[in-house]
């Protein structure tokens, strides 16, 4: 019985891998800034991105297709929740987190 309850215990307890926790709510990819925000608060640091991404478009007067560039923006946002806790480094497209990462020990 002691061993179900240990085991109870540890599930409930363990974050998904790519998580982050926010008073006592789990953030993780997927989640909205909306929800970020919410639990989380502000972040310290929000630096702004983008990627260039190669497109082929077809041009129907010429009947070709062309190369063409798009710009797509991204966030980082950085959380630092002092010198007890890592440091969460969260990349953020159109408003959906997509990847939660841990630096070392805030400040």
């Amino acid at each position: 019985m002691r061993h179900l309850v240990l085991l109870l215990c540890l599930v409930v307890v363990s974050l998904p891998a790519h998580a982050l926790r926010c008073g006592g709510r789990v953030i993780q990819t997927g989640d909205s800034t909306l929800r970020l925000t919410e639990f989380c608060g502000q972040p310290a640091r929000i630096e702004e991105r983008e990627t260039r991404l190669q497109v082929e478009r077809y041009d129907a007067r010429r009947g070709e297709y062309y190369t063409d560039y798009v710009s797509e923006p991204f966030e980082f946002w950085t959380y630092n929740f002092g010198p007890r806790r890592l440091i969460n480094i969260i990349e953020v497209r159109n408003g959906v987190i997509k990847v939660i990462r841990t630096g070392g020990y805030g400040f």
